[in-house]
């Protein structure tokens, strides 16, 4: 859902996509999300044309962040019977390239530095920023973050901060390329009770 400022309320977005954890590309002309209910992504223009699914099942994909350059995604995902793995593709379809091991202590949140050569990435459990430079495809451990676990990048640098929470995923909020806030509305049955009652 997106929020109308003028109109004062939320209204759907995309004709109601059945996705979350969205993400725009810097340009502002594309839009990356997930199925949710298939966990596979897909990206479109920011009108809902041009629709492309990127992954298929089993791979199970998490949260997606577009390249400065808008040409590759770097994503969350996890196959089958696997721990979860930071992955990249191209943007218009391919095969989804694994750029971190198999690692105990779940990956979380991918994101690209703004010249578009490195990826960083936090683990839930800390020990920690990953990055990742794609021209030499050396992994290693940014220093002095060994308590922090989830970094965001801008055009001026590098953010990160504890968590000292559980972080769940259906709490996802981002912006639209308008800075208009969009929110994922969860509809899903999980917390809906049936009760039989007996009168006396």
């Amino acid at each position: 859902m997106r929020y109308d400022a003028r109109a004062s309320r939320f209204e759907p977005l995309l004709g109601g996509l059945q996705g979350g954890f969205l993400d725009y590309s810097w340009d502002g002309r594309w839009v990356a999300w997930v199925d949710l209910r298939e966990l596979t992504l897909w990206r479109s223009r920011v009108d809902g044309s041009e629709p492309l699914q990127l992954t298929t099942a089993p791979l199970a994909v998490g949260l997606v962040r577009w390249s400065p350059d808008g040409r590759r995604l770097a994503f969350v995902g996890k196959p089958p019977d696997s721990l979860p793995r930071i992955y990249l593709m191209p943007s218009d379809g391919g095969t989804p390239e694994p750029v971190s091991p198999p690692e105990t202590g779940e990956v979380w949140d991918p994101w690209w530095m703004p010249d578009g050569k490195t990826v960083l990435w936090g683990r839930l459990d800390g020990e920690g920023i990953r990055s990742y430079d794609l021209e030499s495809r050396k992994l290693s451990v940014l220093p002095q973050t060994d308590d922090l676990k989830v970094q965001s990048c801008s055009r001026q640098g590098l953010s990160a901060m504890q968590v000292t929470a559980p972080v769940y995923y259906y709490c996802w909020t981002g912006l639209d390329p308008t800075d208009a806030p969009v929110v994922l509305s969860d509809t899903s049955t999980y917390e809906l009770y049936a009760l039989d009652l007996e009168w006396r």
